[in-house]
């Protein structure tokens, strides 16, 4: 305790390399935004997403929805920080009918060098089916 009465206050471990794994461009940035931006300062942060996000019903533009949603993944990376983006083309909302070792084996491979992961919790923050299942893969392959 310090002389006030309060908790010292102690800084958070340097990590050398973070995974963040989503299922949809946004979910590193309303999701995990934070978190990236606070806890990875000084390491090399990649994200791996399984899906375009091309289901959403929002907006009504001419170009593609998932198009777009790749340029916003790609310019949400340069302002949270993240060096790498690997954008897969799952069907969004379909996680749940591909075979769970196919996405298993996904996950492992792009752990690689990564001290640390970041996901949803189990319950997916929204619930939506796509952020559940892949946070669950990862923890039964543990």
């Amino acid at each position: 305790m310090s002389a006030l009465g309060s908790p010292e206050r102690r800084e958070l471990p340097l990590l050398g390399e973070v995974l963040v794994v989503c299922t949809h461009p946004d979910d590193e940035s309303f999701g995990l935004g934070a978190v990236i931006a606070l806890v990875t300062r000084g390491s090399r942060v990649r994200v791996l997403c399984l899906t375009h996000g091309e289901a959403s019903t929002l907006g009504n533009n001419s170009r593609s929805l998932g198009q777009v949603r790749a340029e916003e993944i790609t310019a949400a990376a340069d302002v949270l920080g993240v060096e790498d983006v690997k954008l897969f083309s799952y069907p969004e909302g379909h996680l749940p009918d591909v075979p769970l070792d196919e996405l298993g084996d996904l996950l492992d491979t792009g752990v690689g060098a990564a001290e640390a992961l970041l996901v949803f919790d189990e319950g997916g923050v929204s619930g939506h089916p796509d952020h559940r299942l892949v946070a669950s893969t990862r923890s039964r392959r543990r």
